[in-house]
């Protein structure tokens, strides 16, 4: 198991913010840590929905740790915060038909703010 280096760690807060960036996530306070992530795992993430904040990782000690990896992995946690609501949604015990619906139109709308253009 190979252990990620500073450059690396670099390398995936650059890929993050350029992520954040494509999608707008403006609206969250986010951080980045180079620590210890779940077994297995090349990065994590770690949200508050309500108080607006995540905290992106990598591992020191992942379970691969190539550039493309790490860059594939950056994606997937700011993914993680962009769909972050509907996560939330999903877990709850008691949430409402209007909560989902919002959670929803949330990703639609940035999609639709980012993506749509580019494509048209």
């Amino acid at each position: 198991m190979a252990k990620t280096t500073k450059k690396d760690f670099e390398l995936f807060k650059k890929e993050c913010l350029k992520w954040i960036k494509i999608f707008g996530l403006y609206s969250y306070e986010t951080s980045f840590e180079h620590d210890v992530c779940v077994k297995g795992s090349v990065a994590s993430c770690e949200m508050n929905i309500n108080a607006r904040w995540a905290n992106l990782g990598l591992a020191k000690k992942p379970s691969i740790s190539s550039k493309e990896s790490i860059k594939l992995s950056a994606f997937h946690e700011v993914m993680e915060v962009f769909i972050g609501r509907l996560r939330v949604c999903a877990l709850s015990r008691f949430v409402n038909e209007d909560e989902i619906e919002e959670a929803n139109h949330e990703i639609i709308r940035t999609l639709e703010n980012v993506v749509y253009p580019k494509l048209k």
